[in-house]
């Protein structure tokens, strides 16, 4: 795939982003170096004039076109998503998303922020999207009567006109508002692909309700939102950081136990805690524990024998259907080296992890769950 074609995508900002800035730099000003071989059919190579600069143009072309295919792969796992959605534009800057299934109510209203007014009068959830000097911004709000009288309200002030489009999702049961709203919140946030305007709510009280209705609901307005939106700001990168034989210097090094939401409050020992657990699990009526295996910034997290897992579900129609095959053939590798046992769905034994959220995504069969929101301290 030439550069060309990757501009036709509009995912210019999000590459940039993935990219550090020093190779981003080379890549659109590469004088004096010049990059050649950015075509579909094998690795890119690149040459330089003499200076020593061969090393970077390496990295920075393999970290181009590695970027790029992941984001082609993606899209393409987005078609028969895309196939099974009906698109209609109702007027100028506005469209309107429907499945084709038709006993499903589901409707995505794309609304950009000039025609806000068009926004439906009907409960439901929204998300409002954006840019702040040049980084991605998303917000979650719900409404229990009318999504345009919240919107009204809260939104179109000069002091909140941040975002550029506005996405709302009509329910017709209002009590589902609330938990469908915290679980958008709590994906959105542990993704942490885009910056989180906090609204103030406390999510926890509807998370892991046990509604049977929500979790088939959140699946269909997250695949929609990511094909309106053109990007999936819902689910984390789990791939590997590319290798590189270039050093990149880091200002500070990020720390592994960064504790957020229920997880930054610490919980009493228990009788029923084994002795050297340091941290237990948190949501999903999931009993586990584990501890970070050696001191900042280590990050190997060790989840202990005798703590309870869930099985991933896979469901091919779903967006996040590939990171779960991960999921699933992590389980299954674990269950072959006799960690898990799938018929009790517990650890058989104590197994070390390569950092928290590899240990979530074990234990709740979820790529989209992070360990700072579901590792909780023990006292």
């Amino acid at each position: 795939m030439r550069a060309a074609e990757f501009e036709v995508f509009g995912h210019r900002a999000q590459l940039e982003g993935q990219i550090p800035s020093d190779c981003w730099i080379f890549l659109t000003n590469p004088s004096p170096t010049r990059v050649r071989g950015l075509s579909g059919a094998g690795a890119p190579s690149a040459t330089a004039r003499p200076g020593g600069l061969r090393g970077l143009a390496e990295r920075c072309v393999k970290l181009f076109y590695t970027t790029i295919k992941k984001m082609v792969e993606h899209r393409h796992a987005r078609m028969e998503t895309v196939a099974d959605l009906l698109i209609s534009r109702i007027s100028s800057g506005v469209v309107v998303a429907r499945p084709t299934d038709p006993f499903s109510t589901l409707e995505v209203h794309r609304i950009d922020r000039q025609r806000w007014k068009e926004a439906p009068a009907r409960p439901g959830v929204y998300v409002l999207y954006g840019f702040v000097k040049d980084s991605p911004v998303a917000y979650v709000g719900m409404s229990t009567t009318s999504i345009l009288g919240r919107i009204s309200s809260h939104h179109v002030t000069a002091s909140k006109n941040w975002f550029g489009t506005l996405f709302a999702v009509p329910i017709d049961s209002p009590v589902l508002c609330a938990p469908v709203e915290a679980e958008l919140i709590r994906r959105i946030r542990e993704a942490g692909v885009v910056d989180f305007v906090d609204n103030k709510v406390q999510p926890q009280a509807f998370l892991d309700a046990g509604d049977v209705h929500v979790g088939p609901a959140l699946d269909n307005i997250i695949d929609a939102l990511g094909v309106l939106l053109g990007t999936d700001i819902f689910t984390p990168n789990l791939e590997d950081e590319v290798a590189s034989d270039v050093t990149i210097m880091k200002k500070v090094t990020p720390l592994a136990r960064v504790y957020k939401d229920a997880a930054s409050q610490s919980r009493p020992r228990l009788a029923s805690d084994p002795v050297d657990a340091a941290h237990s699990w948190i949501g999903s009526q999931i009993v586990a524990w584990g501890k970070f295996i050696g001191p900042e910034p280590d990050n190997r997290f060790l989840v202990f024998a005798g703590s309870q897992f869930r099985r991933v579900t896979l469901d091919p129609g779903n967006v996040t259907y590939g990171i779960h095959l991960n999921v699933d053939e992590s389980q299954r590798s674990l269950q072959k080296e006799g960690v898990l046992d799938f018929e009790n769905l517990i650890f058989i034994k104590d197994h070390v992890f390569q950092n928290w959220s590899r240990a979530s995504y074990a234990v709740s069969g979820k790529a989209t769950y992070s360990g700072g929101y579901h590792w909780q301290q023990i006292s």
